[in-house]
């Protein structure tokens, strides 16, 4: 199936970040790759024209994962512990926003989480994001709307506006 090391390798560091931005647990990443790259050797399909279907297949299967009951739950509460030094005003400010949007992220539909990580954090063009999800470009433009319009409602971000 794979043609050589390097193209395994290659496409497993490019599904792992495909796979990060769906929003997968870290821990989970490596075994979410491992089975989109087995569901995709067991189609008759070229690897070389169907690079599209296998990052659909990684998608795929990182959102059924989340979708399973408790999953998202246990992912929030894996947060990590607060140094015992006191840090600066601001750093505390800046690490009580990126939580509250990280929550509030984890709350969103996967594909609308995604999409807004893709765009809005990683600075990804739509292009690019279009290409990864394999959607069009009003599809994508229309999760990031409704993914924002969804997070300005969300009261845990909400406060932190100006």
């Amino acid at each position: 199936m794979w043609p050589d090391e390097d193209a395994f390798c290659y496409w497993h560091r490019r599904l792992a970040g495909i796979v990060s931005a769906t929003g997968a647990p870290p821990s989970e990443v490596d075994n979410l790759v491992i089975e989109a790259m087995t569901q995709f050797s067991k189609k008759d399909v070229d690897l070389a024209e169907s690079g599209a279907l296998l990052k659909r297949i990684a998608i795929n299967v990182t959102i059924d994962f989340l979708r399973k009951k408790g999953v998202r739950d246990r992912f929030a509460k894996s947060a990590p512990v607060s140094p015992t030094t006191n840090p600066p005003l601001e750093a505390v400010q800046r690490d009580e926003v990126s939580r509250a949007l990280a929550q509030a992220l984890r709350e969103l539909p996967p594909g609308e989480a995604t999409v807004i990580n893709l765009h809005a954090v990683d600075r990804h063009k739509w292009n690019v994001i279009c290409e990864y999800l394999g959607i069009s470009l009003s599809a994508a433009q229309g999760r990031y709307k409704r993914g924002l319009e969804k997070l300005r409602q969300n009261r845990s971000v909400r406060r932190f506006r100006n």
